[in-house]
């Protein structure tokens, strides 16, 4: 067994579960192909920021800067 591996540590290994699967859901709905798959790995990062927890009724964003509008974001994969 090797200590601080993320084969070892569970948390880790379900974060790049959710990623991954919200990184297939995401290129699978725009019908783009894996070689976008880059940029929906930060656009994944960039929403589950903003997005609440079991935690806490706030958001990692709204923690840091107090900002709670997010009516920019758009569907991912459209055009406009």
């Amino acid at each position: 067994m090797a200590p601080y591996t993320p084969q070892q540590n569970g948390v880790a290994k379900k974060k790049t579960r959710v990623l991954t699967e919200m990184i297939i859901a995401m290129l699978s709905n725009s019908g783009l192909g894996f070689g976008f798959g880059r940029e929906a790995l930060l656009t994944t990062c960039y929403v589950l920021d903003r997005v609440t927890n079991k935690r806490s009724k706030s958001t990692p964003y709204e923690f840091g800067t107090k900002e709670t509008q997010f009516s920019y974001l758009k569907v991912w994969g459209c055009r406009q």
